[in-house]
């Protein structure tokens, strides 16, 4: 286990996706462990072997699409060739495509008070925080220099028009599916046309 085996990953892995599918149906609060030892067709026993509850299940999949976009949106951020609204529109699909990749975690994680799944976990509820809060700064970051060249208007204010993005982004946990007819590419140039169409200085 602590080598990282290749099949025990694998396993685990193949679990925590069983998990996801099921907090997507029955709720996160809801679930219990006992549920996901059901419906993996394993003992809880033997479940307990690659995973220790229902909380790090959800933590260790959360934490580790933050990471991943937090690595994302360094990238797009330092590549000098691309200008601020460039980098807004490959930010918005970045996060687009990661819900979809990490569905339903990322969705369950923006339904929860994170009150309901730290329990005495406050150093990861933190860090989560932390990665969110320097997402949201790139962003602001962003319309701020788009502002400043003149390629976005300036009279609405920039903390407005972040509420516009991430309300975009945000609420597609109600109504997105990896199977509906619309691939997070699709969703992500939507959302960059509304965003962006308007916020363009005329």
């Amino acid at each position: 286990m602590d080598e990282g085996a290749a099949e025990y990953v694998a396993r685990r892995q193949e679990l925590i996706q069983i998990a996801a599918g099921i907090f997507k149906t029955k709720g996160y609060s809801a679930t219990t462990f006992a549920d996901i030892a059901s419906h993996t067709g394993i003992d809880r026993a033997t479940l307990y072997y690659y995973l220790g509850s229902k909380e790090e299940i959800f933590r260790d999949a959360v934490r580790g699409a933050l990471t991943r976009n937090i690595e994302g949106m360094r990238r797009i951020m330092a590549d000098s060739a691309l200008d601020a609204v460039t980098k807004l529109q490959q930010l918005i699909e970045m996060l687009m495509v990661s819900y979809h990749n990490n569905y339903p975690y990322l969705f369950v994680y923006l339904q929860q008070d994170l009150n309901t799944i730290i329990n005495d976990d406050r150093e990861w509820a933190e860090d989560v925080e932390r990665e969110v809060r320097l997402i949201e700064e790139a962003f602001a970051s962003l319309v701020r220099q788009g502002i400043e060249t003149g390629d976005l208007r300036d009279d609405i204010p920039v903390a407005l028009s972040l509420n516009a993005i991430f309300g975009m982004l945000n609420w597609s946990h109600r109504w997105y599916s990896p199977e509906g007819r619309n691939t997070p590419e699709a969703v992500a140039r939507a959302f960059n046309c509304v965003f962006l169409d308007g916020m363009r200085r005329r």
